[in-house]
């Protein structure tokens, strides 16, 4: 598989600064100012990801967060089906309900 081929030849030291700033937690820049709908889905077994859902729901008020049962960080690739579920339910308005609440 091309993903797991390519995330073998990242070097130890470029993996360990990536992984600090991407969980290092709080919400991007200018978040507050976005007024539209935002879905926010974490693996429920990348536990950055689900602390981060309550700092982006704060940022930005019309936060929908969910969890992905199961899942971990790249769980669009783990359960492919369900990410394109998750898309298409979100584009037509509703929210797939096998994503949990998040609490």
């Amino acid at each position: 598989m091309r993903y797991v081929a390519h995330g073998a030849s990242v070097r130890p030291e470029t993996a360990k600064a990536v992984n600090a700033e991407v969980c290092a937690g709080g919400a991007p820049a200018g978040l507050a100012r976005y007024t539209g709908p935002l879905l926010a889905v974490a693996g429920e077994r990348d536990a950055a990801s689900v602390r981060s859902l309550p700092v982006l729901t704060a940022a930005a008020p019309r936060t929908t967060a969910r969890i992905a049962p199961g899942m971990h960080h790249i769980w669009n690739i783990e359960d492919v089906d369900l990410f394109n579920d998750t898309l298409r339910a979100w584009l037509g308005g509703e929210v797939d309900p096998r994503l949990a609440a998040a609490t």
